[in-house]
């Protein structure tokens, strides 16, 4: 629906006080004030704003968005579910003029409640909404209808890039594929660091099932990739001063297993373990969080 029409400004006459026939007001007064009473000013009851957790991507990596909505309405905002009162969509511009179409309409997937007098923020997969795998510049902005009126957030800038390769290793797919899988690192800088990747394909199809971020990287201790027995991929990568991230994957990119190694000591890499799988040598797992966790919904 196109936004409604601002309302006319208001003209709001204001007569001096009388006493005896005669004016006891001051000349701030006196005759007549302008009040613009538009829509920016009394009716701009919502306020929508995006931010992109990630500025810079690599081809294929999901783009998460960042969508914060303000409610100053007496009344909650309902977004998805069945009793949604308002709808969210999210726009994507990829050169002045040129739209691109959503893929999927349907933003909101689970229910989203903006009470009364507050606000609320919630994390979306840009990437499934549009389709960003072309490199280049994006123009991104979020627009929420509710009550029959239009409420349009900032413009965020994304920018798509190739990403520079660092090691490359192929092999086989899953049970039942008979295909290949080819497992590249690549790095990215990005907020002030470089950035570790991990991208799958299947060359023979020309199908890249996963784009992961693997954390930041510190070049002190170049990155291991090993295919193990089960078809997995295995990653030891520095991600800090005697930090280390060790991650497992399908050959479709489903997560199996994460850990971090502390370790001060060199010599900290991958060796063959029990049951065919990768083991890390030379450090000490721990309970340490890793710093590329993004809920979405």
């Amino acid at each position: 629906m196109p936004p409604t029409t601002p309302r006319p400004a208001a003209v709001i006459h204001s007569r001096p006080a009388q006493r005896g026939g005669r004016s006891c007001g001051w000349w701030p007064l006196v005759g007549t004030w302008l009040v613009l009473v538009g829509a920016g000013v009394v009716e701009a009851q919502v306020e929508v704003s995006i931010r992109l957790v990630h500025n810079r991507t690599v081809q294929h990596e999901p783009v998460v968005l960042e969508v914060r909505v303000q409610n100053d309405q007496a009344q909650p905002i309902v977004l998805g579910g069945d009793v949604a009162t308002a709808r969210l969509w999210l726009e994507v511009e990829q050169s002045p003029g040129r739209m691109l179409r959503p893929q999927d309409t349907e933003v909101v997937k689970t229910e989203w409640v903006i009470p009364p007098r507050s606000s609320d923020r919630r994390r979306f997969f840009l990437s499934r909404v549009h389709d960003l795998r072309n490199m280049g510049p994006y123009s991104v902005w979020a627009r929420l209808e509710a009550g029959g009126r239009h409420f349009q957030s900032n413009r965020a800038f994304l920018d798509v890039v190739p990403g520079l390769e660092l090691k490359q290793v192929v092999g086989a797919a899953g049970p039942g594929d008979a295909g290949q899988r080819v497992y590249r690192l690549m790095t990215l800088n990005r907020e002030r660091g470089e950035h570790l990747l991990l991208r799958i394909d299947d060359a023979d199809r020309n199908v890249c099932y996963a784009v992961i971020h693997l954390g930041r990287l510190l070049r002190v201790y170049s990155p291991q990739m090993r295919v193990d027995e089960h078809r997995q991929i295995t990653v030891l990568h520095q991600a800090g001063p005697g930090r280390f991230f060790y991650q497992v994957f399908t050959p479709n990119g489903r997560e199996v297993v994460r850990r971090v190694y502390i370790s001060e000591e060199p010599g900290v890499r991958l060796v063959p373990g029990e049951g065919g799988r990768y083991i890390v040598a030379g450090a000490t797992s721990s309970a340490g969080p890793f710093d590329n966790e993004h809920p979405v919904r």
